[in-house]
């Protein structure tokens, strides 16, 4: 955890997990309403079950005050309505997903499920946004292909954009299903999508190849922005592509000055097994 002070990063804490927690999603937003950001670490174990963490500042520290929550959970917006804190459970048998998305609240001091949030039919946590065009409830989906498809509220298709999208390295490792000696399949999760303040809909675009049709390998990436005006869908801009993986992004306040900046984090390719794979954190102005 760390700050950005005059254009210089300065470090603030190190919070340490449990052995065997592999952290694969991470979002921040004021559930409890104290004025103060949370932090929601999505993550799973070695046997293939859910184990998030809650980090609050307490007293000055940042301190574990919550693990084993056994929800995926991802922050959005939704229009109307503002930030919420979305959870959807682990599905049975090999599934990545299982039953349905709903907002997670604080009574008594406790996370609960809360209301039902509808997406439509095959939408699961991760991979859409809410659009709201026209009066009408709509969502921007990246689908199993790739492709970013806008898809109305009772499911129904009605564009899909013309090059694919997408591309993230978290996942899931599922073990649970495999008989003993065998190899776990790694789930891959989609990466996360926005909505900027101009109203576009942006996503990263990782492309690369597959090891042995298992592992994936991100060796080229950008940020691609498309406007949905209730009858076409197009790209209005593009970032300039890097030799890296996307792994994550956001439009923030990152630098403590007034005003948002475009913040990613992105890892460079390594291919030698035994060497820390490089990662940076950047921050780019908006115009």
């Amino acid at each position: 955890i760390g700050r950005i002070k005059d254009g210089t990063y300065h470090h603030l804490a190190t919070v340490e997990l449990s052995v065997g927690i592999r952290p694969y999603s991470l979002d921040g937003i004021d559930l409890n309403k104290d004025g103060r950001m949370e932090l929601y670490i999505s993550a799973s174990t070695t046997n293939s079950t859910l184990a998030g963490v809650l980090i609050e500042a307490i007293d000055g520290r940042y301190r574990i005050t919550r693990r084993d929550i056994p929800w995926h959970m991802r922050r959005l917006t939704i229009p109307g309505e503002g930030l919420v804190l979305l959870g959807q459970k682990i599905g049975a048998l090999g599934r990545l997903f299982g039953g349905p998305v709903f907002k997670i609240q604080i009574r008594d001091g406790k996370l609960v499920e809360g209301p039902v949030y509808e997406v439509p039919k095959k939408v699961n946590l991760h991979g859409f946004i809410p659009l709201a065009v026209g009066g009408r409830k709509q969502f921007a989906v990246i689908g199993d292909d790739n492709y970013l498809n806008i898809v109305a509220a009772d499911g129904e298709q009605l564009a899909s954009s013309v090059d694919t999208v997408g591309g993230s390295e978290s996942y899931i490792e599922m073990n649970s299903e495999v008989q003993s000696g065998g190899e776990g399949q790694r789930l891959y999760m989609k990466p996360r999508i926005e909505l900027n303040d101009k109203g576009e809909i942006v996503v990263p675009v990782n492309s690369g190849f597959s090891l042995l049709s298992r592992v994936r390998i991100y060796t080229k990436s950008e940020l691609k922005a498309l406007t949905w005006n209730g009858s076409v869908l197009k790209e209005v801009w593009h970032t300039s592509p890097e030799k890296n993986c996307l792994s994550d992004y956001r439009f923030a306040d990152a630098g403590n000055e007034g005003k948002k900046k475009l913040v990613t984090v992105v890892a460079y390719p390594d291919f030698n097994p035994i060497t820390q794979r490089k990662s940076l954190l950047h921050l780019y102005p908006l115009q």
